[in-house]
């Protein structure tokens, strides 16, 4: 049992507990029966329990701290527990609502953590911040034209994940994000915190389609702010800054689309939760317009139709309980019939947001050019969309299809497999068709994935990219053939990001091999130029399992230098660099303790900006947002809002050129992380711990 010392508890936290529990009375004001008084007894019984055991606990773990052979604090203290059980002088009902008393002190202090992790307990609302970030951003530039440079590609992006972590019930969690926005709310009594069962997918995609509408609303503020700014200060330029989409910051979602380690995806859940977001980005331009241009107005109606439409796709879309050929084949000549009127290009709407803006006044204007922009940054979709799957399902479907069958990863038989796979690229002349036959009929879950994403990019938008992360990348040959998979299937190389995932070991200490292999050939090469990017994605949960946060760290930073080399070598300045770091939400998975700008800082360290900055090539940041603890940063309007703008100050933030041992000393510091990882693999190794390494994965 962990808690504060007696000094450091909420002086307020007896009485608010007692509140929760006070007499109820009877519509005519009497009181209810003394049942409740009784209760009310009980819980001040078990409230002075819980500090007494908080202070022996504190009291035993200072001793611990001093003393060599000091007895385990949780031990000693399980013991003492189970002697006054044992003795009559504490009873179970005393325990059972000291444990709820505990939890729900501790409920409380989590909401006052994430409120100041966001920085809302400060004196500026997250309005103002959005403001000033905005501000800072319009200074930063000379020129209009710089800003526009600056501003219409994304530098950062927010990725909601899709694992499955929701310990705690629906209304639990918003408990916490209200009394992080409001410390004066009320957190009820309630019997447990547990969740019921564990999310569907269905219900997965519901919250996290929550927190990206709460995260573009307060995009939408950012934006507006950004267009206000840059009137004032270019008020001469005024068809310059309209004729412009912001896209600095976005927001992308893998919900529904990651199937690795998942039985729970159909390909048919993906299409329909892909609908599900297009119909969302489409309801909500709507809705923006609503107040702004009258029904008759060309761009009005013309999203009328497409929403018609999506709407019929939709419910068109096969499920769990209707997928035979029949339902398929239906759904199929709905998505293909009606994709046009669907729209499959978010630019088929500029000319009409064009249109539109003479017919308004200047704050019309300011909005419709707010709503356009979010629009065109998201395409047709409420977020961008990351798929993700195992590197040997993509080895299983080149061996079936192209019968390479040696192993890459072995190192004697790499040579062969790249060179075939180099072939197999180089005689590829025309793509096989894709139809809704032939997803039903692939057997392979990367052929499977691959043919549901060209079905995406055909028929539900065609110009908004979308990431392929390939977890366990440990060979170029890994992203040479999903390229070979891709090119096969029809996929442009501007559709697809192919990513490797660097997470285990082997995978961040010979990363760079892994992608000289890849660059040494003229196929990816080409693919890279044509794309205009080379996304990297970096794993802590893994990493962390293996080696240790810290010695991962070390890697990962060590991995992303010897990129700015290759990418020299190759003469690929002028390409951009995407840098994802898929964290969870604990320090456990990569996350930082004290701040969300912290965090941000600590896994862009200034030193590495730097460098990539003077070499001249472009970087965007990605990170995550870990389902159920992460959705709850996005979880109100403030707590969104503080979010977005601490995202933007981080663009915002100057790089410092203050000396770092860590750099300055590099053989002392890899000594240091050595020593931190070969500790941390003896510990997930040691043979006096059987079964314990597949626990530690899951913390």
């Amino acid at each position: 049992m962990h808690g504060k010392p007696d000094s450091a508890r909420d002086p307020n936290l007896s009485e608010s507990a007692l509140s929760n529990t006070a007499p109820h009375h009877a519509p005519d004001g009497t009181p209810t029966p003394k049942a409740n008084q009784k209760t009310a007894a009980d819980t001040s019984e078990s409230i002075a329990f819980a500090e007494r055991l908080t202070g022996e606990m504190q009291a035993l773990q200072d001793r611990a701290s001093h003393e060599r052979h000091a007895p385990d604090p949780i031990e000693t203290l399980s013991s003492r527990i189970g002697d006054e059980l044992i003795d009559g002088a504490l009873s179970v009902t005393t325990l059972e609502n000291t444990v709820r008393v505990l939890r729900d002190d501790n409920l409380r202090e989590r909401a006052s953590r994430l409120r100041g992790y966001l920085g809302l307990g400060n004196e500026t609302t997250p309005e103002s911040r959005l403001d000033s970030a905005a501000r800072e951003t319009v200074e930063s530039c000379d020129t209009a034209e710089a800003l526009v440079a600056k501003l219409s590609r994304p530098g950062f992006a927010a990725v909601f994940t899709a694992h499955p972590t929701f310990a705690l019930a629906d209304n639990v969690y918003r408990h916490i994000v209200e009394m992080a926005t409001d410390p004066s709310h009320r957190l009820p009594e309630l019997k447990s915190h547990r969740r019921e069962a564990a999310p569907t997918l269905a219900h997965e995609q519901s919250l996290a389609l929550t927190a990206i509408l709460r995260g573009r609303d307060a995009l939408d503020i950012f934006n507006a702010a950004i267009l206000k700014h840059a009137a004032i200060r270019w008020p001469e330029h005024e068809e310059t800054l309209a004729a412009f989409d912001i896209r600095t910051l976005i927001l992308a979602t893998w919900v529904g689309f990651d199937t690795d380690g998942r039985s729970d995806i159909y390909w048919w859940d993906t299409l329909r939760i892909r609908l599900a977001l297009k119909r969302t980005q489409l309801e909500r331009l709507r809705n923006q317009l609503e107040k702004l241009l009258p029904q008759c107005s060309q761009l009005v109606a013309r999203i009328d139709v497409a929403l018609g439409a999506v709407k019929e796709q939709e419910a068109a879309c096969p499920d769990q309980q209707h997928h035979d050929a029949a339902a398929i084949a239906a759904f199929a000549r709905t998505l293909v019939s009606r994709r046009d009127s669907a729209l499959t290009s978010a630019e088929t709407l500029s000319p009409l947001f064009e249109q539109a803006l003479p017919l308004l006044d200047n704050t019309g204007r300011a909005a419709l050019l707010t709503a356009r922009a979010g629009f065109m940054a998201h395409g047709l979709g409420a977020a961008h969309i990351h798929t993700r799957l195992n590197a040997t399902q993509i080895y299983n479907v080149v061996r079936h299809r192209l019968g390479i069958e040696d192993d890459p990863t072995i190192p004697s038989r790499r040579r062969l497999v790249l060179s075939q796979i180099n072939d197999a690229l180089e005689s590829l002349k025309e793509p096989i068709p894709v139809d809704f036959g032939a997803v039903m009929m692939e057997q392979s879950s990367a052929g499977r994935l691959m043919m549901t994403m060209a079905q995406i990019l055909k028929h539900i938008d065609s110009d908004t990219p979308i990431r392929f992360l390939i977890a366990e990348t440990e060979s170029g040959y890994t992203l040479l053939a999903t390229l070979w998979l891709a090119r096969l299937l029809g996929i442009r190389d501007n559709q697809i990001q192919i990513s490797p995932l660097f997470e285990t070991q082997n995978a961040l200490e010979h990363g760079e091999i892994i992608l000289e292999e890849a660059f040494r050939s003229p196929h990816w090469r080409d693919y890279i130029r044509n794309n205009g990017r080379l996304c990297l994605q970096f794993g802590y949960s893994d990493s962390g399992r293996y080696i240790g946060q810290l010695a991962a760290t070390n890697l990962v930073e060590r991995l992303r230098l010897r990129t700015l080399a290759l990418m020299q070598k190759h003469g690929m300045k002028d390409i951009e660099l995407v840098l994802f770091d898929t964290h969870g939400e604990s320090i456990g998975r990569g996350a930082h303790p004290f701040s969300l700008s912290d965090r941000l800082s600590y896994f862009s360290p200034d030193h590495t900006r730097g460098l990539f900055a003077k070499a001249g090539i472009r970087l965007r940041e990605e990170v995550a947002f870990q389902g159920g603890d992460g959705y709850t940063l996005f979880g109100t309007a403030p707590l969104a809002a503080s979010t977005i703008a601490t995202l933007a100050e981080h663009l915002m933030r100057p790089i410092s050129t203050a000396r770092d041992p860590i750099y300055d000393e590099p053989d002392f510091s890899s000594d240091f992380f050595s020593t931190i990882a070969l500790d941390m693999s003896s510990l997930v190794e040691d043979p006096a711990m059987p079964g314990c390494s597949v626990p530690l994965a899951r913390l």
